[in-house]
């Protein structure tokens, strides 16, 4: 199993570095405009959301739409001695500090409660259509969802390519209930798929 998901790991890696910079971010732009009309967003009480790496779906985007509308929004930060993430509360133009692996990390001490509702929005090297989503191998954020799902509902954001017939899955990988990508909206519900074309706000 572990070597399967390697291997899925460095194909997909390869691949999305393959990606121009211009794609990225036009594709970016694409997916935000779907999560932003999508309707667990917009009722949602709080935002999670993640700091984009390299190659990854930017998120700037969704944390302004979120903050037009007033909403909380939480970036993940890790808890020292242990794999859990907790998600910390970002301002109206507060900065992210670097972090762990270099990427942007909150400050603050406002942290999001477990047992409350929001929107966990978070990236992924791959995903299938049943939600199975593979990651860098850390197991952070399976162990998040466990902690916040439910009521949380968990959305994961890739570009078209990273969207694969099938991945590996061990019995603690957790998988997302959506997947956004700037081509469709998947809605992964208990293992099967509805494939949505249509704005996703009209769910």
């Amino acid at each position: 199993m572990s070597d399967l998901k390697a291997a899925h790991r460095a194909a997909l890696t390869g691949a999305r570095r393959a990606l121009p910079p211009e794609t990225v971010a036009e594709a970016s732009r694409t997916i935000v405009a779907r999560v932003c009309e999508f309707r667990s967003f917009i009722e949602s009480p709080a935002v999670l959301l993640y700091s984009a790496t390299v190659g990854e779906v930017e998120t700037e985007g969704i944390r302004a739409a979120a903050e037009r509308r007033g909403t909380p929004v939480y970036y993940p930060r890790p808890v020292p001695g242990n794999r859990d993430l907790e998600f910390v509360r970002v301002r109206p133009g507060e900065l992210l500090r670097s972090g762990t692996w270099g990427i942007g990390e909150p400050f603050g001490n406002d942290r999001f409660p477990r047992g409350a509702t929001g929107v966990l929005i978070l990236p992924g090297l791959g995903f299938d259509r049943t939600g199975t989503r593979l990651g860098r191998g850390g197991g952070h954020y399976d162990r998040a969802i466990r902690q916040y799902r439910p009521p949380v509902t968990v959305v994961g954001l890739a570009f078209a390519l990273q969207i694969v017939s099938s991945l590996p899955r061990c019995e603690w990988d957790e998988a997302v209930n959506v997947i956004v990508t700037e081509l469709e909206v998947v809605e992964c519900v208990g293992g099967s798929t509805r494939q949505a074309r249509v704005p996703a706000g009209s769910e």
